[in-house]
């Protein structure tokens, strides 16, 4: 049985707000028992498996409950194998899902966003463990901890496919936590996922940095005026004398209409002025994302900036 797995995209637009819709499931049947890549129906400014509210032929596995945030549970193809992804039931309906836009409910971790896809496609593929080592992206044995984690995909595929001593997820909103705390528990991965109610803007709440060799963030970058409290973060959680973590990677899309050109460089200069150094390449994979690695600086005020690229 073939899982393949869509990402259906609503845009809203008002202001500088933008919309996406979750993730779809469709299931086939073939011969091979090796995961299919996602559906070749394109849209415009995303990557090739996303399908509209037009193709409502698709069969989901869900029934959507009455209580629209009850768990709806999809499966996601990480590799040779499934992970069990829970998500709002009222996101796999789209009448559902556009009520809950106009009507003020929808939150923006109900969703999955397309930088999560990219990055558990990367690290479910067979070459990643030597794409990893090119990439510096070896999380074996790490403890991981994720920023803005939402519904957890990114996470749960580290988990899944790149063998970490532990993974935590963390995230402002509690209810988008206990979904991807039940997606945890649905996996089987008992202690070694972890959740916290992490608020950037909020330092009583940013995790002891002693606890954490890696961090790893997706699609965090949209919205500019986050980026000083998430560098405050970053300068917090990232080892500059030995007691913090080395790294923290970050995936977002190729410059579009969530993330422009201008929110990437002014991440880019913040973080340097703030003595980090940034370094950006393309993700290794089948979609082009933006792969951005920021460690610690190594000279007193700001770091080497943008070594090998430009935020693009």
């Amino acid at each position: 049985m073939f899982f393949r797995v869509a990402l259906t995209i609503q845009r809203r637009i008002g202001g500088a707000a933008q919309l996406a819709h979750a993730a779809r499931v469709a299931s086939t049947t073939a011969t091979s028992h090796q995961a299919q890549p996602f559906s070749t129906a394109a849209a415009p400014h995303y990557s090739s498996n996303i399908i509209s509210h037009q193709h409502r032929s698709l069969h989901t596995s869900t029934t959507v409950a009455n209580d629209h945030r009850a768990p709806a549970q999809v499966p996601f193809p990480v590799g040779s194998s499934t992970l069990t992804v829970s998500v709002p039931s009222y996101v796999m309906d789209p009448e559902a899902f556009d009520a809950a836009v106009v009507n003020g409910e929808y939150r923006i971790g109900d969703i999955v966003w397309p930088s999560s896809v990219a990055f558990a496609e990367f690290l479910g593929q067979p070459s990643f463990a030597v794409e990893a080592e090119v990439a510096d992206l070896n999380f074996e044995g790490q403890r991981v901890l994720e920023l803005g984690s939402g519904l957890g995909l990114a996470g749960l595929a580290l988990r899944a496919a790149a063998l970490p001593t532990s993974v935590t997820l963390t995230d402002r909103d509690p209810e988008v936590l206990e979904l991807a705390a039940l997606s945890a528990e649905l996996n089987g991965f008992g202690d070694s996922v972890l959740t916290q109610v992490v608020d950037w803007q909020s330092p009583e709440q940013w995790p002891d940095r002693s606890q954490y060799d890696m961090v790893v963030a997706t699609d965090i970058l949209y919205h500019g005026t986050e980026h000083d409290h998430l560098i405050g973060l970053l300068v917090h959680l990232l080892d500059g004398d030995g007691s913090g973590a080395r790294s923290a990677t970050i995936v977002e899309p190729i410059h579009n209409e969530r993330v422009t050109a201008t929110d990437g460089q002014e991440f880019e200069s913040s973080a340097t002025d703030a003595g980090l150094d940034v370094v950006v390449s393309i993700l290794p994979g089948p979609r082009p994302m933006q792969l951005i690695q920021v460690t610690m600086g190594r000279g007193a005020g700001g770091g080497a900036g943008a070594e090998e690229g430009e935020l693009i």
